[in-house]
C-alpha cells in the first residue's frame, strides 16, 4: 500500500469531536453505502464503506466529515466520552497528509492493545469475511497476542499493513455493526462463531493447570487492581484446590486451552476474564472487585453460555469506607460462600 498524493488534513480539537453511527445513518438517509450480511445463524449484520476517512494513529482514532468519529470504529461509545475527558486540551493544528487509495479495514482503537477489546475487534473480521471483503486490514501498534489471534482466525499476513505515526487519509474504509462485549445482543451468533473457531484452533493441547483457575493479574500487578490480601486469599483457596495461573503468559491457544478444561475460574477483575467465554456451558466464574471500579464485562458472556456468575465485593459504606481505591480487597467471607458450592 503507497501514497498516492497529499491531501489537507482538517485541524482536529478533542472537545469538537461527535459521535455517530455510520450504519444507523446509511440506512436511515442513504448517506453512506450500507449493505447486509447473512449471519451463520441467518441474523443480519451489516457493513458501510464510508469515503476519505483520516485516520489519526498515534491517537487511534476514526474521523469522517471533519469531526465525527464513527460509533464503530471506536466500539464502545464510552470511549470516545473517555478520550475527551483525558485529552481535554488536544489540539492538532491543519496539515497535508498522505491519501491512500485503498479499501481498508482498521482494527485498532482506543484500547486494541488489551486482550479483552482487541478480541472485539474479531467480530468485525468474522463479519467482513462473510461479507467476502478482500481488502486490508490496518493496525498500528498490536501485542504478540493479537497476532496470534489473527494467525489462527485464518487472516494472511500479508493484508495486514502498519499504518503510519502521521495522520493518513484512506479512499475506502468498511465498517461492521458494532458488536462487543457489553452489548452481544445484535448478533450473538457471530460470538459463538468466534468462540468455536478459537476452541477448535486448541482441541488438541492439553492444560496441565486443573479445573479451578485463580487468575492473577501478573505483568498488571503495578496497575490499579492489584490483590492487597493474598495470604488470607491463598489460605482460603487451599480448601477448594485452586492452581493460580497468570494466564496472560502464556501463549494464546494454551490460555484458551486452560480455559476450555476449567470447571470454574476466580480472581479479581481483569482482562483475563474474557477468558470465560472459552470455558464450556454453565461453568462457574467467580470476578471479585473492588467498589470503586466495578466493570460487568463479563456479564453478557455469562449469559449467553448460562455460567453460575458470583460478584465478590468487599464493604464500602459511611461506617465502614474501603481503603483501597481501585486495588482490591478480598472479603472472604462471601468468597467461601461463592466457593462452598463447589463442594
Amino acid at each position: 500500500m503507497s501514497a498516492t498524493m497529499k491531501v489537507e488534513c482538517p485541524a482536529l480539537q478533542a472537545q469538537a469531536l461527535k459521535l455517530k453511527s455510520v450504519i444507523s445513518e446509511g440506512l436511515s438517509e442513504g448517506k453512506y453505502n450500507v449493505r447486509e450480511v447473512n449471519t451463520s445463524a441467518a441474523s443480519i449484520a451489516h457493513v458501510a464503506f464510508v469515503s476519505n476517512v483520516l485516520y489519526h494513529s498515534a491517537l487511534n482514532l476514526q474521523i469522517i466529515e471533519g469531526c465525527y468519529v464513527p460509533v464503530e470504529g471506536i466500539i464502545d461509545p464510552f470511549n470516545l466520552g473517555y478520550f475527551k475527558e483525558h485529552n481535554k486540551g488536544l489540539f492538532v493544528p491543519a496539515s497535508p497528509v498522505q491519501f491512500f487509495d485503498a479499501e481498508v479495514c482498521i482494527i485498532s482503537n482506543l484500547f486494541s492493545t488489551n486482550f479483552w477489546h482487541f478480541t472485539e475487534e474479531l467480530f468485525k473480521i468474522l463479519i467482513l469475511e462473510k461479507a467476502g471483503f478482500s481488502g486490508l486490514f490496518v493496525y498500528t501498534e498490536l501485542p504478540q497476542f493479537a497476532f496470534e489471534y489473527l494467525d489462527t482466525m485464518g487472516v494472511d499476513r500479508r493484508r495486514l499493513i502498519k499504518a503510519p505515526n502521521e495522520p493518513v487519509v484512506f479512499r475506502s474504509v468498511v465498517y461492521t455493526t458494532n458488536l462487543y462485549f457489553a452489548d452481544l445482543s445484535t448478533c450473538p451468533d457471530i460470538f459463538f462463531e468466534l468462540r468455536e473457531r478459537m476452541l477448535t484452533a486448541a482441541t488438541a493441547i492439553t492444560s496441565p493447570y486443573g479445573k479451578r483457575l485463580w487468575l492473577d493479574r501478573g505483568v498488571n500487578a503495578n496497575r490499579p487492581g492489584q490483590l492487597v490480601n493474598s495470604e488470607e486469599v491463598e489460605a482460603c483457596l487451599k480448601c477448594y484446590g485452586f492452581t493460580h495461573l497468570d494466564i496472560g503468559s502464556l501463549p494464546l491457544l494454551q490460555q484458551v486451552a486452560a480455559s476450555l478444561n476449567a470447571d470454574v475460574i476466580a480472581g479479581p477483575h481483569g482482562g483475563a476474564f474474557l477468558h470465560c467465554m472459552y470455558m464450556k456451558p454453565e461453568s462457574t466464574v467467580v470476578e471479585v472487585f473492588s467498589p470503586y471500579y466495578l466493570m460487568g464485562g463479563s456479564f453478557e458472556i455469562c449469559r449467553l453460555l448460562r455460567h453460575q456468575y458470583n460478584m465478590i465485593v468487599a464493604y464500602n459504606s459511611p461506617q465502614y469506607p474501603y481503603r483501597y481505591g481501585q486495588d482490591v480487597y478480598v472479603d472472604c467471607r462471601p468468597l467461601r460462600l461463592a466457593l462452598q458450592k463447589l463442594e
